[in-house]
């Protein structure tokens, strides 16, 4: 399904894919042998435009996703054809390294099941600052100051203690959420 929320166009002209992936298969080696979850997929997606992929459970839609940002296990998961090009850099052929540059800072997802994206092991407000110092290169108070504003802009109240915005913060989330 797709959405276009003001895809860029120059006098007339789209202006050139943001991501395209072309042919994308991906396998797994098993025991019994090999399994192909993901089997030649292609898309794009332009400047303004969401993309969500939606399908029958089991169909791979998480694999080729977790795919495009090399997020699986491999072995056994091996991407078997197929390229993901973004800023002209096919992420499929980039490193450990180079990958990580391009999660969460360049490209993000959000997963089948966003409840279960939180690890309950850290608090909230880890998870929020944590990306934001990887990648945005803040440091400790201003990546709490802009976690506390970026829960503010969706609708959870800050805490009045900074030490304890995030629990509180969760806690009013949850609770809003049932």
């Amino acid at each position: 399904m797709r959405c276009n929320v003001g895809a860029a166009i120059w006098q007339g002209v789209p202006i050139a894919h943001v991501l395209e992936v072309s042919d994308l298969k991906t396998v797994f080696r098993t025991h019994d042998g090999v399994i192909h979850a993901v089997n030649g997929i292609s898309f794009t997606l332009d400047e303004g435009e969401l993309l969500a992929v939606v399908g029958e459970s089991g169909s791979g839609k998480s694999v080729a996703m977790m795919s495009l940002m090399q997020l699986l296990p491999m072995p056994p998961a091996r991407i078997a054809n197929g390229s993901v090009m973004f800023q002209d850099q096919d992420l499929v052929q980039l490193g450990a390294s180079e990958i990580r540059q391009v999660r969460g800072a360049r490209i993000g997802f959000v997963f089948q099941d966003p409840m279960t994206s939180l690890n309950p092991v850290f608090t909230v407000g880890y998870q929020i600052m944590e990306p934001l110092r990887e990648h945005m290169g803040l440091n400790k108070k201003q990546a709490r100051q802009r976690a506390i504003e970026l829960l503010d802009l969706v609708g959870i109240p800050a805490a009045p203690s900074a030490s304890t915005i995030i629990r509180t913060s969760f806690r009013a989330a949850c609770a809003s959420a049932w």
